[in-house]
């Protein structure tokens, strides 16, 4: 009778200690597939920042270029024709990948997930984000400079200073951000995809 107990206690703890296994070997290749992920997502992010830093310049020169048609505008009570002005890219700024492996405690036991610079760099995202959408509606308000010339007047002018100030201040910002967003990402050896960074 102790015999047939004891086996029973035995297949028992067997049964256990395989489901300890087989759920240990699970949670490693989610840790895994999240990481992949992750990084993928990381280097879009990263990639993003980079090319805002490159393309700054570019949209300060161009903004220039429209303060000037509005000063001159503002002296002759005239816009000249104009063709489109162009705009900043706009990105979906996307961290859906970490907020699933966060709020599924994927990476609870993960070494990145320690590490300050990956939430850091994720907790920027979503501000980039937003300053990216502003950014468009700004850059879709100074469109109303594109058409064959037309008459404007003094209020119009100055609205159209606001805008161009607010473009600056937001671009700078974006390209700030986003060289902070790079730092931490790199910071303690933290990797990213770079080949999906290297796409922007």
């Amino acid at each position: 009778w102790l015999g047939e107990v004891g086996n029973i206690v035995l297949g028992v703890l067997i049964a256990l200690g395989l489901g300890w296994v087989a759920n240990a070997i699970k949670v490693q290749s989610d840790v895994a597939s999240a990481r992949r992920a992750i990084r993928l997502e990381l280097g879009k992010s990263v990639g993003q920042s980079v090319e805002r830093g490159r393309i700054l310049g570019c949209l300060d020169r161009k903004l220039d270029e429209l303060a000037r048609i509005v000063d001159q505008a503002d002296k002759t009570g005239r816009l000249p024709a104009m063709g489109a002005i162009g705009a900043p890219p706009v990105w979906a700024w996307t961290r859906a990948v970490w907020d699933r492996a966060i709020n599924a405690e994927t990476l609870a036991n993960s070494r990145e997930f320690e590490l300050f610079g990956l939430p850091g760099a994720f907790e920027l995202v979503p501000v980039l984000r937003d300053y990216n959408q502003q950014e468009f509606l700004i850059w879709t308000r100074l469109n109303v400079m594109v058409g064959p010339g037309r008459a404007i007047t003094p209020q119009e002018t100055a609205q159209l200073r606001t805008y161009l100030v607010e473009a600056r201040a937001i671009g700078l910002s974006m390209a700030r951000l986003g060289a902070t967003l790079r730092r931490l990402a790199e910071q303690d050896g933290i990797s990213y995809d770079v080949d999906q960074a290297r796409k922007y």
